[in-house]
């Protein structure tokens, strides 16, 4: 029996109103422009305790202004978002927190964001907080970095899927979204494992790896194609989706690890990458 296929048309743009956000806009319009697809726009006010020393009737004047100000920048995007079903939120609180909420209240399948190509995710979308997305969102994340052109038929125009594996349990939910949106598309998928060294029996062991984890019932247009290259997992990811000009990028790093290792590679790819990168975590 074939896999069924994932849902992305319950869409979530979260946004700060920044550049990046700007950027990252069209390709949520293209994902929940599809029929039956709905988008939600998001900006939470990130609110807390009054600071120590500071008087709290101007700090809650300015977190009233502060919400002022974010629906004004709302009714601007509003006026973009014209021929899709849509909704437009403006919260006050743990960003995160509502966040989390949104997505398990609406039934939300994949949330959108913009992102600096700083170290980790500099100060994309709310700042630390979108490490907190990145690292606990519980739903798919697709984040376009600053080397993305935006394209806003891009959804719609998927050639090749670059899926990297270094086969853990992981990156089985990740594998699911890779299959299903090259099926959907028939887009060529590439497979890609990165290995420190490798002899050539290694290779054509490994690649014989890369073969055994697409099910037999996948149905894809066209023949996986795997590819075992050595190096450094980030820049040779980054290398390769740029050689083969692919359209995204389906990682799923490991969520026990920290920042050293395999989430510092998530973090580089999703950041420099040049193209879209959809985060699924297991």
């Amino acid at each position: 029996m074939r896999t069924p296929a994932v849902s992305t048309k319950r869409v979530l743009f979260a946004t700060d109103f920044s550049d990046p956000s700007a950027a990252a806009l069209p390709y949520a319009l293209s994902l929940a422009g599809k029929p039956g697809g709905k988008l939600t726009v998001v900006h939470v006010v990130p609110t807390g305790p009054v600071p120590p020393g500071f008087p709290a009737r101007e700090w809650l004047a300015a977190s009233a202004q502060g919400i002022r100000e974010a629906r004004a920048s709302m009714a601007r995007v509003e006026q973009r978002l014209q021929g899709v079903e849509h909704e437009v939120l403006v919260r006050s609180g743990d960003v995160s927190g509502e966040l989390a909420a949104i997505v398990q209240t609406d039934l939300i399948d994949l949330m959108v964001v913009g992102t600096h190509g700083r170290s980790g995710f500099g100060k994309a979308v709310f700042g630390s907080v979108a490490e907190k997305l990145f690292r606990h969102a519980r739903c798919p994340v697709l984040t376009i970095g600053p080397r993305v052109s935006a394209e806003p038929r891009w959804a719609n125009e998927l050639h090749a899927i670059l899926f990297p594996t270094d086969f853990s349990q992981e990156t089985k939910a990740a594998l699911r979204y890779a299959l299903s949106l090259a099926r959907e598309h028939r887009a060529r998928l590439y497979l890609l494992h990165v290995t420190k060294q490798s002899s050539k029996w290694d290779r054509e062991f490994l690649e014989q790896q890369l073969r055994e984890v697409i099910p037999e019932e996948a149905g894809l247009a066209c023949e996986p194609k795997p590819l075992v290259e050595t190096g450094s997992p980030a820049k040779v990811i980054l290398d390769v989706a740029k050689e083969l000009a692919v359209d995204l990028i389906v990682v799923g790093p490991k969520h026990h690890s920290g920042m050293p290792g395999t989430m510092a590679t998530a973090y580089r790819v999703v950041t420099q990458a040049p193209c879209p990168v959809l985060t699924v975590r297991g």
